[in-house]
């Protein structure tokens, strides 16, 4: 053998030597390991049994030991300097953590110098025991509030600890069932959430401590409930100091983990975690419940914060409690809903359902029924607390973006309890609103009454109109006045684009909005357009589209800014060419787009001419009818899947389908101007005829008449009496309230200018709001103007709108002598030589009418003031009016013709 070979062979000697040397490196640090694995199982275990004797003390039964108690031992993290320091006992505590237990002195000894420093602490406690005293000592000058599950120990810290802060509770679990219960929490159900003392749920906590309930057997109750309560509180403080212990278990391992999130683990010693929730962290509902919301769709158009929840203390006697467990002060969401979640036990009579109230108007009603197992337990004398739960979720696109939604609990009986209340804070990355394209009065007095309808739905909503001229309509937050129009589908196609918002709905003039339907703009942080099929195909191929891409109909059209939507636009107007419908051409170019285009639900189209089938409520109806509303009505007075006949709208309907349903909003009926007309104004050669004729029949039973307001049938006759005498063309009033008077004014003459000043369209909800927007909708020359008349009314005023004077104003604002005093005295020297003044509640009284000795002590000094001011009386079952004139004239023919005394000075 050569030397270079035995060189070779000597070489490959040596590295196999290496390799083995290597291996038996490896295998001796794998034994010493295992050797240091060994022993730290074998003190956990001897802690462990520690714990176990402190159970079994308190058990009439004793309890096996468990081999599996320590199975999934958390690894143990290496201890910094400062950690190192911070477990080490101080002389204070000393003798006294030498004879303790329950934690190692080291576990102590790192909790107490922890918070040492910051006390005095909000500090809460899982669990009662030996070490009770020391905590209370730790943090004298705080507040330590315990509590404890287990009915003997914590009967022995009362007797122990006579200044003890705790209370006795029942998670209802067992430790078996911990990953079920995760799993289900995860899919959004409440199973982890107990009823608490609210001084608990309140408190800002600035210390928690984990260490209860037993959990070393199956069948303990298991720390999985004390864990999320912890963590649940820690979010909302925003900055707290979190132990859990016995982090060695399986249970406290995971829950820990899962609920107070790995980022926010500052160590570990032994069996003792210590988690910081600072703020900014997020809290527990946005990452936690991440699980519980992964299919719940989040827009990134809207931002949400509940700015304040408040229930109100006490709630009532009505009551024996309440609850809201979501959403919770400090919450940010980015959707459309917010779910509530909750409970209400009543005392005498259960509690039926909540009333969800925005702006005085009841927008949702929640029955009470849900399983709220925690709740029968904490009220175990009430056997209707087991279904005291509610839940809903409330849509937030509808609500104004500074909104306060107060809850009311309806008992069995009809009584109403108030809750409390939340603020929502809503943020919009992109404007929304609806735009009409109106060019020609017909289409311009369509809109007039479609937007009217769309207002009183949903009066927060943004409404822009395009049209030929301007438009004097309060329903319209904008008139962009088309200069140029060519009154056909090229006006429409032009200006769809040019719609002020990011996120559009157009909507045809000969519409009626029959329900809110807010959530459609939703669809387009999905899709690029929305519409609805049109009720006639076309067949065959045409221009190279098949029979299967259908028409849409254009008449309702979503959709949101974008180049692509621009270029569509613009290759729509350059195809189109009139007089041809548009529908074929807006086919054509969808087709060959790359926009993603969503169907809307015939309930957002319904075009009730043409047979079709719908299942839910119809919220647009698209056609012309004398009676929009009707047939709106008749069509969702039935419920489920259900067939439009076209030729059940083609004459009048039957008013009884209405007149049978009591419970209608004023809103829901509105009569078209024509047809209006015909009932009230019968023909009538003099104006005797006139009155004789008047019985006001058509109005009274129409739903233009609110059911309620403080105006009687037989004021409201007088009043179109004096109407049909007077014809006056500027009309003023002040005091709106449900409009009563003013539909009376406004059906009985024709006013050229009509405004009704009123400084709370609340007053009577929601009546004043609805009627505000459907007469407004109905007369193109009515306003109203919501503000106080001691401040509208002054000089500038009437010469901006009453520039040719005021044929009648009807004072029935401010009830106060000097704002009574105040509107009579504004408008004198504005009043027409001919035109007369209307007092309301003038010197009336029982049985009807109500006293209003500062109304009739106006109305004597005006009339001493101004000697060149007559009056006039009228008075029927309490009710009275004082009619004033500078014209004597005037009022003797008023007189003549109405049977009433003759004028006074």
């Amino acid at each position: 053998m050569s030397d270079i070979e035995t060189q070779k062979q000597s070489q490959k000697s040596l590295e196999k030597l290496a390799e083995r040397m290597k291996v038996l490196s490896e295998y001796k640090s794998k034994l010493s390991l295992a050797k240091t694995g060994l022993e730290k199982y074998q003190s956990l275990q001897d802690e462990t049994t520690s714990e176990k004797l402190k159970s079994t003390a308190s058990q009439s039964t004793s309890i096996k030991s468990s081999d599996d108690s320590i199975t999934d031992t958390a690894p143990i993290n290496k201890l910094t300097t400062d950690a190192q320091t911070s477990i080490l006992p101080t002389e204070k505590y000393k003798n006294k953590l030498a004879k303790l237990s329950g934690c190692h002195i080291n576990e102590y000894s790192y909790i107490i110098n922890t918070i040492s420093p910051k006390t005095p602490n909000n500090f809460l406690i899982f669990g009662v025991g030996r070490d009770s005293g020391l905590w209370m000592e730790v943090n004298k000058e705080g507040r330590t509030i315990f509590i404890e599950d287990n009915p003997e120990w914590f009967n022995w810290a009362k007797e122990t600890y006579p200044d003890i802060v705790a209370y006795l509770v029942d998670y209802g679990t067992k430790r078996q069932d911990w990953l079920n219960l995760l799993t289900q929490y995860s899919q959004g159900k409440e199973c982890l959430s107990m009823v608490l003392p609210e001084e608990i749920v309140e408190t800002k906590w600035d210390v928690i401590f984990v260490d209860a309930p037993n959990g070393y057997s199956d069948k303990m109750p298991g720390r999985m409930k004390s864990i999320y309560i912890a963590a649940k509180l820690a979010f909302e403080t925003g900055s707290t100091d979190v132990f859990v212990h016995d982090c060695h278990r399986q249970v406290e391992n995971i829950y820990s983990s899962y609920f107070f999130h790995q980022e926010n683990l500052v160590t570990e010693i032994r069996r003792l975690r210590h988690y910081k929730i600072t703020a900014g962290e997020g809290l527990l509902h946005q990452k936690s419940i991440k699980l519980i919301n992964q299919g719940q769709y989040q827009s990134e158009n809207i931002q949400v914060e509940i700015s304040s929840v408040k229930l109100l203390k006490p709630v009532s006697n009505l009551l024996h409690g309440c609850y809201l467990d979501r959403p919770k002060q400090g919450q940010n969401f980015q959707q459309n809903t917010i779910k509530l979640v909750g409970w209400v036990v009543g005392k005498k009579f259960p509690a039926v359902s909540v009333e969800i109230i925005s702006n005085g108007q009841v927008i949702q009603k929640v029955p009470i029924n849900k399983q709220r197992p925690g709740v029968a337990k904490a009220y175990p004398q009430v056997a209707y607390a087991k279904t005291s739960g509610f839940s809903t979720e409330i849509q937030i696109i509808s609500l104004p973006k500074e909104s306060e939604l107060t809850l009311q609990a309806i008992l069995k009986d009809k009584s109403c309890v108030t809750l409390g209340s939340l603020k929502l804070h809503s943020k919009y990355h992109r404007s929304i609103g609806v735009i009409y394209i109106a060019t020609g009065e017909k289409f311009i007095g369509e809109a007039c009454e479609s937007a009217a309808s769309l207002k009183a739905k949903m009066p927060n909503l943004p409404v822009t109109i395009f049209a030929d001229k301007d438009i004097k309509n309060s329903n319209f937050d904008q008139v962009i006045v088309i200069e140029k129009p060519d009154y056909n589908h090229v006006d429409k196609i032009k200006y769809m684009y040019a719609s002020p918002y990011d996120y559009t709905l157009f909507i045809d003039t000969d519409t009626y909005i029959s329900a809110d339907f807010s959530e459609i703009f939703t669809l387009l942080d999905k899709f690029d357009m929305g519409v609805a099929h049109a009720p006639n195909n076309i067949r065959g191929f045409v221009n190279g589209i098949p029979e299967s891409f259908q028409q849409l109909n254009t008449g309702v059209v979503l959709y949101k800014k974008s180049p692509e939507v621009e270029k569509f636009f613009a290759k729509w107007l350059e195809l189109y060419k009139p007089p041809n419908a548009d529908q074929p051409t807006f086919r054509e170019v969808l087709y060959s787009s790359q926009l993603r285009i969503v169907t809307l639900a015939p309930e957002y189209n319904c075009r009730f001419p043409f047979a079709g089938v719908v299942s839910g409520t119809v919220k647009i109806l698209h056609g012309r009818h004398k009676n929009l509303p009707l047939v709106a009505e008749k069509i969702n007075s039935a419920k489920g899947l259900r067939f439009i006949k076209p030729q059940e709208f083609k004459d009048n309907l039957d008013r009884s389908i209405v007149d049978k349903k009591l419970q209608l909003n004023s809103q829901d009926v509105e009569l078209d101007r024509e047809e209006l007309s015909l009932i009230i104004e019968r023909k009538s050669n003099t104006v005797k005829e006139a009155i004789a004729n008047n019985n006001l029949e058509g109005l009274l039973n129409s739903k233009l008449w609110c059911k309620k307001g403080h105006l009687n049938p037989d004021q409201a006759i007088f009043i179109s009496n004096l109407c049909k005498i007077v014809q006056p063309k500027y009309v003023l009033e002040t005091g709106f309230a449900t409009g009563r008077s003013a539909a009376v004014v406004l059906s009985s003459c024709s006013p050229k200018t009509f405004i009704s000043l009123d400084k709370n369209l609340d007053y009577i909800t929601p009546f004043g709001r609805e009627m505000a927007a459907i007469l407004m909708g109905k007369f193109k020359d009515y306003q109203i103007i919501e503000g106080d008349s001691n401040e509208l009314l002054n000089p500038e005023f009437y010469q901006t709108n009453y520039s040719s004077g005021l044929d009648w104003f009807t004072v029935d604002g401010d009830h106060s002598y000097q704002g009574c005093l105040h509107d009579l005295e504004s408008s004198l020297r504005f009043l027409n030589p001919q035109g007369i003044v209307i007092v309301d509640d003038y010197k009336s009284g029982p049985p009807k009418g109500v006293r209003c000795p500062s109304v009739n002590k106006a109305v004597r000094d005006f009339c001493s003031r101004y000697p060149e001011v007559h009056k006039l009386e009228w008075h029927n079952n309490g009710k009275g009016l004082a009619i004033l004139s500078k014209s004597a004239k005037q009022l003797e023919i008023i007189a003549n013709l109405l049977q009433l005394k003759q004028p006074q000075k």
